[in-house]
């Protein structure tokens, strides 16, 4: 046995690991970072006591980047939005209410897919 164990363990679903490996049967993950691809039984030599298994049921499984940002002033935020203390505005009203008490205007805009921006 892996002197390893792992975090989690994916099973029972389609895990695509890009052009190169292409899909595999199974998936383990230790500390946040793929530790092994392979078939289901390569994969399970790396079960422990520990490790959390995650049934797709059948699904779609891909490790990737979650790179989930914007800037602000790049999307029509304005050169003084950057001067907002955005910190606890877990929503855009939220954050409209505080730059308006700051004696700023914040226009309501919307990203396209693409880089464009339009006003609403």
């Amino acid at each position: 046995m892996p002197k390893l164990h792992a975090d989690s363990i994916l099973l029972n679903g389609t895990i695509w690991c890009g052009f190169d490996e292409g899909t595999v049967e199974a998936l383990a993950i230790w500390q946040g970072k793929v530790l092994v691809t392979g078939s289901k039984d390569e994969v399970l030599a790396y079960n422990g006591p520990r490790t959390s298994p995650v049934d797709l049921k059948g699904g779609f499984a891909t490790p990737g980047l979650n790179d989930a940002h914007l800037h602000l002033i790049a999307t029509g935020g304005g050169s003084t939005l950057d001067r907002c203390n955005a910190a606890g505005c877990a929503e855009p009203s939220k954050l409209a209410a505080r730059y308006k008490r700051e004696g700023q205007e914040l226009t309501a805009r919307r990203l396209d897919q693409g880089t464009r921006v339009r006003s609403d």
